[in-house]
């Protein structure tokens, strides 16, 4: 038995990881004390960089595989590939544009820029094209609203309606799209119909529960409907993504052995490469069926005109016997 800031609690252990979200208490003794928790903003900020870290990682990658040398007038293997084109630009939108599911109007905190993480624009500087952190930015974001912070790197298909009219309950990692939805429906005496998103739902008298249909970017996305009284309820619903979410999905699908575009790619290298194989397969053949027919042609000539020369010494001899006579 135990008590948290006046309310009485009961377990059947002493080990208690669900009265505050969270923190798990172990209770060794009776008597009473003070918790405290405060954010470890050092170890935040060690993987706030870390995170920096390996973005920049994959950034200059690409730029070696891209670049051109105006000096040598060398260019990279790869400079000039629509397809690096396309993955650079797609992670580059993703640092840049606000998190999914996130409102820069109502979130504190909806792009990287706004805690201090920038992409350098400043040409000939060492960190050219990579990212940087304003670390006084960072730290007055920190200090301002951490959870916010927190949210924009890890939510993870957290949903949050701006309405009591219905709750959100789950989503299908994967299959629901993170974004923002307009949840609409109405009831007429105890039937219930809606949509999410725009596309119509499914709803579930027993549960209450209506559910986004398959083959939508809402599908696997579950809400409850708390107000049934007749008439027609709507509200916003968000169902947000951080950006370590973000960059996981599209790096998956960057590098997905099916359809990714660098699989793709390799993939047209790999044909592009056999197809040169076949031609000079094709022409090793054909020079070597060329050598043979000039080889039979130089035989036959050398045997013509073996055969000629004999002719020749024959007609000589018998002038020269014409002659004697």
């Amino acid at each position: 038995l135990f008590n948290i800031d006046g309310i009485d609690l009961s377990r059947d252990t002493n080990s208690v990881d669900n009265a505050v979200a969270g923190l798990t208490l172990t209770l060794r003794d009776t008597g009473t004390t003070q918790i405290s928790v405060t954010n470890d903003t050092d170890a935040i900020k060690k993987n706030v960089h870390a995170f920096v870290d390996q973005i920049n990682e994959v950034r200059t990658k690409i730029q070696e595989l891209t670049a051109y040398d105006e000096t040598t007038k060398q260019a990279a293997i790869l400079n000039g590939n629509n397809t690096i084109s396309m993955i650079e630009q797609s992670l580059k939108e993703i640092t840049a544009n606000s998190g999914l599911g996130f409102d820069p109007d109502t979130d504190p905190y909806s792009v990287l820029a706004q805690i201090g993480i920038k992409t350098d624009v400043e040409d000939g500087s060492a960190t050219y094209g990579l990212l940087v952190i304003d670390e006084t930015e960072l730290a007055e974001a920190l200090e301002d609203n951490p959870q916010a912070v927190a949210e924009l790197f890890s939510a993870d298909y957290q949903g949050e309606s701006d309405t009591a009219s219905f709750t959100y309950i789950s989503s299908i990692s994967g299959t629901t799209e993170p974004g923002n939805y307009t949840v609409e429906y109405t009831v007429s005496g105890g039937s219930v119909t809606g949509t999410i998103g725009g596309y119509a739902a499914n709803y579930d008298s027993a549960s209450g529960q209506m559910t986004g249909a398959a083959g939508t970017p809402v599908a696997g996305m579950a809400i409850q409907v708390n107000d049934l009284t007749d008439g027609v309820h709507s509200g916003n619903l968000q169902l947000k993504l951080g950006k370590t979410g973000e960059f996981i999905n599209e790096l998956q699908a960057l590098t997905s052995v099916d359809s990714g575009p660098l699989n793709i790619m390799e993939e047209s290298y790999q044909d592009s490469m056999d197809s040169i194989d076949d031609k000079v397969l094709f022409e090793e053949k054909r020079l070597t069926r060329l050598e043979r027919d000039l080889k039979n042609r130089f035989a036959r000539l050398d045997a013509m005109l073996a055969h000629y020369q004999g002719v020749s010494a024959s007609l000589q001899s018998q002038l020269v016997g014409l002659m004697q006579r």
